[in-house]
């Protein structure tokens, strides 16, 4: 895919997305990716803090679910609603 024909599919994934926060969400991924900006930790609330030491504990000790485990338990519970 060239550098236009890329540009040209996120345009149209983009204008598929109707829901204004993950659009606001996509804005500042961008602004970050543009910017090679990074988050520095102290700027997260402790909140965030504890919830990434305790994610990153769980991977270190492998206890996470796989993607595709996500994908298929979220497709079960759409077709048991």
């Amino acid at each position: 895919m060239t550098k236009t024909e890329t540009k040209q599919y996120l345009h149209r994934k983009v204008d598929t997305i109707d829901d204004e926060a993950t659009l606001l969400q996509l804005e500042e991924i961008i602004h970050i990716i543009i910017n090679n900006s990074k988050v520095k930790y102290d700027s997260l609330s402790e909140e965030l803090k504890f919830s990434l030491s305790k994610r990153t504990k769980e991977l270190d000790e492998d206890r996470y679910i796989s993607y595709e485990e996500i994908k298929k338990n979220i497709l079960n519970v759409l077709k048991n609603d």
